[in-house]
């Protein structure tokens, strides 16, 4: 039977197989998601000493208490195959995690498949856009890409509020500020007066 391996190990094997996801919970072996489809990384099935191991090496102190007060956590991880969003939850069994692999660039709307319309509505300049879908559906990845148009096609300020930041959104025509809660600012409830908005991933 395989024995228990880091953190480390199980991301880089989601990365090397071509994967985009990790889920870790306890009475069920390491899982990859690769081509929509679940496979276990080996036979060993984790324990909840095991799994809250794994999972609590990946967070700091403030997020550690974030997790234990709210019972469950988005963050963003920092890995040497790249970017990762990550969710620790609890369940009955016990605390579980999902990490997804983040592609490194912004994706265009026309990339992702969204029709002229949607391009249009980045120069809208008053009113209020929502962007709905299910879990996994690419709204993160939708709104970090019209804020990307946005800020190549008009001037300004653009800040957002984000939890976590997935994307990094470099600065053009637009002054782009990210700021994530819990590191750069305590709520989603302060939002500036002034200049373009935006409130991704909330």
């Amino acid at each position: 039977m395989e024995k228990l391996r880091a953190i480390e190990d199980y991301i880089k094997e989601v990365f090397e197989r071509g994967g985009t996801d990790l889920h870790l919970a306890p009475k069920s072996p390491p899982g990859i998601r690769i081509g929509g489809k679940m496979r276990a990384l080996g036979d060993h099935l984790l324990t909840s000493e095991e799994t809250n191991y794994l999972i609590f090496s990946l967070l700091d102190e403030q997020q550690r208490k974030r997790l234990s007060e709210d019972w469950e956590l988005d963050f963003l991880l920092e890995s040497n195959v790249g970017r990762l969003r990550g969710n620790a939850h609890y369940t009955r069994n016990g605390l579980e995690l999902a990490l997804r692999l983040l592609p490194s660039d912004v994706p265009r709307l026309e990339v992702l498949g969204h029709r002229k319309e949607v391009v249009d509505l980045c120069q809208i300049r008053q009113g209020l856009i929502l962007v709905a879908g299910v879990a996994g559906s690419g709204k993160t990845t939708t709104l970090a890409s019209m804020v990307r148009t946005i800020s190549k096609i008009r001037s300004g300020v653009i800040v957002t509020i984000e939890d976590p930041i997935e994307y990094h959104i470099g600065h053009a025509a637009a002054l782009v500020k990210q700021r994530e809660i819990g590191s750069s600012t305590k709520t989603c409830e302060v939002v500036p007066q002034n200049g373009a908005r935006g409130l991704l991933n909330k």
